[in-house]
């Protein structure tokens, strides 16, 4: 059995990467059962060409179509998955791409080729969104705009197609990120969280209900010290050192876990 030291879920599928630096993807859209299996198209398979139908290149083939040469011997550590990607980060840095439709026996993999040069440290996708932090302090972002959840400063419903800067998270630390549906979080070194996107319910903790085009501190949280942040549709949470847990945003399912 594996160990897993990352998984992700989309909207209908399930990525993780094991602690061997392997992938394994489960759900909908995912192909995975050869002619003669009798198991259930939703058990997970290690991802290994010679066995899949709907096939995840294996790393080796990745290097190759790649030409980075650099991740020979390559291991996943992170995964995040949007609605119907996913995105893989190695023990390097570099991060690979694949879609999941299931509309082809080849699936699209690629490298993110604009962020060869950086080294991403954390990585989170929305529904047609991507979040990173590099080791040399650089907050990027990549995808639709709307709602401000780039954090670029403009709110249209535009695309960024290449991974641009958040400025106001300039030469800061980042050691966490999040991305919800339409909205995204982002822990500093010094514990404070920052929230950007669609506002409706309260989702940014920033006291009211409107969208927030560039990264605003939540408020409430000053005297805490943020360790990790995680975004629902309509929601957040976020855990400090002392282990406790902060929540806000939309309660109508009870997400927030406190009486409405």
């Amino acid at each position: 059995d594996a160990s897993v030291r990352s998984v992700a879920a989309g909207t209908r599928h399930v990525v993780a990467a094991s602690h061997e630096g392997q992938l394994y993807v489960w759900g909908d859209g995912v192909d995975v059962v050869s002619e003669d299996d009798t198991r259930s198209d939703k058990q997970h398979r290690q991802l290994d060409a010679q066995q899949q139908r709907f096939r995840l290149v294996s790393t080796d083939a990745i290097v190759a179509d790649s030409g980075d040469n650099k991740d020979e011997g390559v291991r996943f550590t992170q995964v995040c998955c949007g609605r119907d990607k996913m995105l893989c980060a190695t023990t390097q840095g570099h991060v690979y791409e694949w879609a999941l439709d299931g509309s082809s026996s080849e699936p699209t993999t690629h490298p993110v080729d604009a962020l060869k040069t950086h080294n991403v440290q954390a990585l989170a996708m929305g529904s047609s969104f991507v979040v990173a932090a590099t080791a040399d302090g650089q907050t990027l972002s990549w995808g639709s705009s709307s709602h401000g959840r780039l954090g670029h400063g403009v709110v249209n419903d535009s695309e960024c197609t290449v991974p641009s800067p958040l400025p106001t998270l300039a030469d800061q630390v980042v050691t966490r990120i999040a991305c919800g549906w339409s909205h995204a979080a982002a822990v500093l070194g010094t514990g404070q969280v920052y929230l950007w996107g669609c506002g409706l319910r309260g989702r940014l903790g920033s006291g009211h209900h409107r969208d927030q085009t560039v990264p605003c501190k939540a408020v409430g949280l000053d005297d805490k010290v943020i360790v990790d942040v995680q975004c629902g549709y309509h929601h957040t949470v976020a855990l400090d050192a002392e282990g406790k847990l902060f929540a806000w945003g939309g309660n109508e399912h009870g997400q927030l876990g406190v009486d409405s």
